[in-house]
C-alpha cells in the first residue's frame, strides 16, 4: 500500500466517522425555572462575592450555571456529528416559554 492509498483510506474513515447523530441530555428552562434561576443569582450574589480580585461577572456566570443545574431540567437532544447545532427535527419541540440552555 502506498502513501496515497493510506491517506485516501484515512480520509474516508474520517468522513464516515463524522456522519450520523449523537443524543445527549442538555439543559432547558421553563419560564418559572428561569425566574427561580434569576432569584437564585440575585439572592446569592452578595454571599458569593468574597471581596477578592475575582471578577464579579465570573461569579455571576458560575451562580447562573449552578442555578440552572438546581432549578432547570434536562431533555435528550439530537445533534448531527460535524454540525455544532441541535437537529430540531429529531428533538422534542420546546414549550412556548421553554429556553434551550445547552450543556456544561
Amino acid at each position: 500500500m502506498n502513501v496515497k492509498n493510506i491517506i485516501l483510506t484515512l480520509g474516508i474513515s474520517f468522513l464516515i466517522s463524522s456522519c450520523g447523530t449523537t443524543t445527549n441530555p442538555e439543559w432547558f428552562c421553563s419560564c418559572s425555572e428561569q425566574d427561580e434561576v434569576a432569584n437564585f443569582v440575585t439572592d446569592n450574589t452578595g454571599a458569593a462575592n468574597n471581596m477578592s480580585d475575582e471578577e464579579m461577572e465570573d461569579v455571576i456566570k458560575q451562580l447562573r450555571r449552578e442555578g440552572v443545574k438546581v432549578f432547570c431540567h434536562q431533555k435528550m437532544v439530537t445533534k448531527d456529528r460535524g454540525f455544532d447545532g441541535v437537529n430540531w427535527t429529531k428533538t422534542a419541540p420546546l414549550d412556548s416559554c421553554e429556553v434551550y440552555i445547552g450543556r456544561w
